[in-house]
This record gives C-alpha cells, structure tokens and sequence, in this order.
C-alpha cells in the first residue's frame, strides 16, 4: 500500500462569516453550474465507477455520467452521455496511507469503498465552493471533493471522504 504525505490545497477566498462564504458561494458561476448538472442527474443511481489520481468518473442510470477532475487547484466536474466502457478501467489503487501534517499518524484512504457504499443510490446534489465540490447521495454523508498536494511533489491528487 502507498503511502503519501500530503497537504490539504484550497485555493479558496476568506469571509468574515459562514453566512457570508454561504452567499458568496451561491452567487458563483460553478454555483449555477451545479445547480444545472444536479437538475440533470437528480435521482439518478450511481451504477459504475472509474478513478485514477486525477478523476473520478461516476455511471448513472440515466446512460449519463458525471466526471469529476482536477482543473489546476480546481475540482470541476461534467454531465455527459458517455457510457463507462467495460474493457477501460481507470482504476489504480484502491487504498492510500495519507500522513497529513496535523496528524499523527496516517490516515487509512480506501477510495474503492467510499464509492462501494454509493453504488445504487441516487443522487440528490451537487454543491460547489469555489475550489471543491460536494456530492449528496441519498442516505449517505456527503462526499467532499477536493485538491491534495503531495508534500514531496506538489503533485496533485483528487480526494475524496465522507464529511463528519
């Protein structure tokens, strides 16, 4: 199993309150994009995925698919038609040691079953800041997206957990 030390990489603008970070947030374009791509996959269940470092591409039942991808310090994301081939496996390794700076010891990162648990359930939202992204599925914690820097590279990772 790999293990990396990483660092949490937010390109993200400080307000003085949550209300204020809130409103801030609602009035962004990536706010009215997701609101758009939620109204296209709203109770949709997620029936197949694929990632590599870099992506997460989830299959819906609706024949489309939302892929979720590192635009420089940005997690954006994209409804499209496109099925998931079943010959094309993006998939690398299912579980990472993450050693965080603020803790003391690593953190055990199993990707496959955070996705595992999701399978066949819809999909209610997508929720944007300004550098991640949330995805609400039914009965499940909301799962944040977001940009880690590898401490010795600066190379970036998607990662993704379930908020607590």
């Amino acid at each position: 199993m790999r293990e990396l030390e990483v660092v949490v990489a937010l390109d993200e603008t400080p307000f003085d309150s949550m209300s204020e970070a809130i409103k801030g947030v609602q009035r962004t374009d990536r706010a009215s994009a997701a609101k758009r791509d939620t109204a296209a996959v709203k109770g949709c269940l997620i029936e197949g995925a694929q990632w590599n470092d870099h992506e997460l591409r989830l299959q819906l039942s609706n024949g489309q698919s939302v892929l979720f991808r590192l635009d420089g310090p940005t997690v954006v994301w994209g409804v499209s038609p496109t099925c998931l081939p079943n010959d094309e496996t993006l998939s690398v390794e299912p579980t990472l040691l993450l050693r965080f700076p603020q803790r003391p010891s690593p953190t055990r990162w199993d990707r496959c079953e955070l996705i595992r648990k999701r399978m066949g359930k819809r999909i209610q939202m997508i929720f944007a800041g300004t550098s991640w992204a949330y995805l609400y599925v039914e009965n499940m914690p909301i799962l944040l997206l977001q940009r880690l820097a590898i401490a010795r590279t600066g190379e970036s990772l998607l990662y993704w957990s379930d908020t607590t």
